[in-house]
């Protein structure tokens, strides 16, 4: 029978089918042939029980009704006296299930409904027991409380997620209807989140927990408290660092949810006591408390509001880019004195960059437009023109802190020092930086704001921010490109180069007839110096998820218009002849190879590696065949073609367009990504999990 415990919300078991019992007739009324029941009859049997349907060679073969004695119907398929095929269970109590049925159980895909209890699943079945993938909703038929994903042997077990009635959700791994191994879960009404490992049902291993708070307008901070550590049955306990809203921090020793052991606290000011805790508390009598505490030198209200209850601190650590032979206190003065000639300019540009639109911000931790995220880091860097400078975006990641992930935030101070750190990195080196009078830290900042920044920042290159409405478009879409970008670079060895991103389009079957292996090699070399010198093209850059977008937004328009181009063609003859040309012309710039791009199956002989490779200076690649494609021979035609389908502009008699190239306005982005990322994210899912 169905039942709630109260522990654990889930179905302990379901209806069970019966079996066919002694099946000994006591009396047949129906069709016979050579005195042995074949067509259409009603049976009763001994004990009871009655079927009305058809019989083959004396044996119930075909459709029909069985009813058990009890109430229990079934009504489907049989085969020589035995349930199989697809058929309908009706319980006495009003539960029922449709599906496939094997010797009399439930096996292979089906629904058990109960509407009496309000739940019902979907999914797959093996030897009467949920098995495999299947849907569990538990408050049928709102379908608010559910449960999406594996099962063995009528339990939880695998990959699923559980959507609670409360709006609590959990995704991840389980094990025996419990929450085991790596997963997500989201507390909403609470606005906690965890991520992490799990063991029978509760935190346990390595995890981060972020408790989210309101937002106030005059706050630079996301306002959110997390802890990244160790976790015991449920709490912290071990090693972990738990980040307070304030911006003070503690690293060290947790038990039983509370500091204890040895540990470091960062107060919000800067100063910092190292010590032992005890039942969350510092052990440290309270008039020896000021000798413990140390100061920082933290750069004060400079970059606050002076004056106000809400002045905030920006402290920055530079200490690992000045040298020992230095003095670090001078060498910190000067950087606080470029702040203070460049701050109104600073303030301005993180206040345009973090009001841009993030959908995946949005959708994540970030709950404050006041926070610049990632994704705008990047998209101001790619503004400044920092690949032209040699630095790539992922570089500049790793230089900053090694991290990848587009929704992490950036408050005013880490902001500054992101800059600081590539400023050094970038111009450290450079002669004008060299002065004795000035720090060199002071020089190379003052350089990158002056020449990079200021001149640059604000020109939204690309089409992810520059494009009106585009997070509005690409938004249902967005997360979905995050799982493939994490995939792929999963399959890459932790990295996503534009090589394995054009060998993932091809494996979509979106690199041939629409968009040219030229064409698309085209988009992943556009505006980036660091993918050649001009002489030779190298596809073993690694992008970082901005790039991915922009090169997956790109490709969807040319695409999606060249397709509509030669369709439009096909209806209007007098065009035919353009494309043709266009595509011909095309090909006359494609490498001579024994099979073409786009005209097999095997993605690694159109843009892999040639047997030239070994030659390619600097490590940059040969596209296909035996010579090095330069960049000047790649074909931009089917670029130009879209403007030709997308205008409003009649043809003249030639069957050719006047249309200059339209305004990102022009274009249906909906419509596209739409008919883009239909065919692109299933494929990519589907190959990514096949090839991990």
């Amino acid at each position: 029978m169905l039942y709630n415990r109260s522990s654990i919300t889930f179905v302990e078991n379901i209806e069970n089918e019966h079996s066919l019992g002694n099946i000994i007739m006591k009396h047949y009324s129906g069709t016979r042939v050579n005195n042995s029941m074949d067509g259409r009859g009603i049976a009763e049997f001994v004990e009871g029980h009655t079927y009305a349907g058809d019989f083959h060679n004396g044996l119930m073969h075909g459709r029909g009704r069985y009813t058990w004695k009890d109430g229990l119907v079934y009504e489907g398929e049989f085969s020589s006296n035995h349930l199989c095929g697809l058929g309908t269970y009706t319980w006495p109590d009003g539960s029922t299930y449709t599906g496939d049925v094997k010797d009399g159980v439930r096996d292979g895909y089906g629904t058990f409904d109960c509407p009496a209890a309000g739940v019902k699943y979907t999914g797959q079945w093996a030897n009467g027991k949920r098995h495999g993938k299947g849907r569990l909703v538990y408050d049928s038929p709102v379908g608010e409380s559910y449960y999406d994903g594996e099962w063995l042997d009528d339990q939880q077990t695998g990959w699923g997620q559980r959507c609670y009635k409360s709006g609590n959700m959990y995704k991840g791994e389980w094990l025996g209807n419990r929450r085991h191994g790596q997963g997500i879960m989201y507390w909403n009404k609470q606005r906690e989140q965890y991520s992490g490992e799990w063991t029978n049902g509760v935190q346990h291993g390595h995890g981060e927990h972020i408790w989210f708070m309101s937002v106030t307008d005059k706050s630079q901070y996301p306002l959110q408290n997390s802890y990244v550590g160790e976790w015991k049955n449920g709490k912290r306990d071990g090693f972990g660092t738990f980040h307070y809203a304030s911006g003070a921090m503690y690293i060290g020793q947790w038990s039983c949810n509370q500091k204890e052991g040895q540990g470091k606290y960062v107060f919000q000011n800067g100063q910092v006591y190292e010590g032992m805790f005890t039942k969350d508390r510092m052990a440290t009598d309270s008039k020896d408390l000021r000798t413990t505490i140390r100061p920082q030198t933290p750069l004060g209200d400079l970059l606050g509001d002076r004056g106000t209850s809400c002045t905030e601190q920006f402290d920055i650590n530079v200490s690992p880019l000045i040298p020992p032979s230095c003095d670090v206190a001078q060498e910190l003065r000067q950087v606080h004195a470029s702040f203070v000639r460049h701050i109104s300019q600073l303030r301005r540009v993180y206040h345009v960059y973090s009001s841009l639109d993030d959908p995946l911000g949005r959708s994540g931790c970030n709950q404050s437009r006041q926070v610049m995220t990632r994704m705008q880091l990047w998209q101001l860097l790619k503004d400044c023109k920092l690949q032209h400078v040699g630095m790539s975006l992922n570089d500049a990641d790793n230089i900053i802190d090694n991290s990848h992930e587009p929704t992490t935030p950036f408050l005013m101070r880490e902001f500054l020092q992101a800059l600081v750190f590539l400023a050094h990195h970038l111009f450290h080196n450079r002669e004008d930086c060299q002065s004795p009078s000035a720090g060199l830290l002071a020089q190379c900042f003052t350089y990158f704001i002056s020449a990079h920044m200021v001149v640059n920042a604000g020109s939204k290159t690309g089409l992810f921010y520059s494009t009106d409405n585009m997070s509005e478009w690409i938004g249902p879409y967005l997360l979905q490109c995050w799982d493939v970008f994490c995939c792929l670079r999963l399959a890459n060895k932790g990295s996503v180069t534009l090589r394995a991103i054009l060998l993932l389009l091809k494996a979509c079957g979106l690199v041939g007839e629409y968009l040219t292996s030229e064409t698309a090699v085209h988009i992943l070399l556009e505006d980036n110096p660091l993918t050649g010198d001009g002489d030779s093209c190298n596809l073993d850059i690694k992008v970082v998820f901005l790039e991915f977008v922009e090169i997956l937004l790109h490709c969807a328009r040319c695409w999606y218009t060249s397709k509509q181009q030669k369709e439009h063609a096909i209806d209007h003859p007098a065009l035919a002849s353009t494309y043709v040309e266009a595509t011909m012309d095309s090909a006359e710039h494609a490498p001579d190879t024994d099979n073409a791009p786009g005209t097999d199956g095997n993605l690694s002989d159109s843009v892999g590696h040639s047997n030239t490779d070994a030659a390619c200076a600097n490590g940059s690649a040969p596209i296909a065949g035996t010579q090095p494609l330069l960049k000047n021979e790649i074909s931009n035609a089917p670029v130009t073609l879209l403007n030709t389908i997308v205008s409003d502009q009649s043809t003249n008699a030639a069957g050719t367009t006047g249309a200059e190239p339209l305004a990102e306005s022009t274009y249906k982005w909906e419509e596209i990504l739409k008919s883009f990322f239909s065919q692109f994210l299933p494929v990519a899912k589907s190959v990514l999990r096949s090839d991990s």
